[in-house]
């Protein structure tokens, strides 16, 4: 199978929940269910590339969500980036980058003073 963007695999899980939707209109909280526990499988997996199941599993999962609720996943996604970045001048971006996930706690201040905490 070829690989996939955001908006073919946004595509292809529409697909599939025109056939889910009976079941996620009797039940709305299955998919998040399901996300819980595929989260939950990719949270403590160690092998990559049974991670990278996981996280495909996760990423379906987060689609089939998006799709039975109408919300576009690009652009949620497009949302989450805009709303990061918003938070952090230029110059913490190469500091983040420099420093990796010790960097983030840049980030959270960042995110604590903007929220007034």
């Amino acid at each position: 199978m070829k690989e996939l963007g955001i908006h073919e695999s946004q595509g292809i899980v529409n697909q599939w929940c025109v056939y889910m939707n009976t079941i996620v209109e009797q039940n709305p909280d299955l998919l998040r269910a399901k996300l819980q526990e595929e989260a939950s499988e990719a949270i403590v997996e160690t092998d990559k590339q049974k991670l990278e199941g996981e996280i495909g599993d996760v990423l379906f999962t987060v689609l089939s969500l998006a799709n039975a609720y109408g919300i576009d996943a690009n652009q949620a996604l497009n949302n989450v980036f805009n709303k990061v970045f918003s938070r952090i001048n230029p110059n913490i971006i190469k500091q983040l980058s420099d420093e990796g996930y010790q960097g983030m706690d840049l980030y959270n201040e960042a995110k604590r003073r903007k929220n007034g905490f």
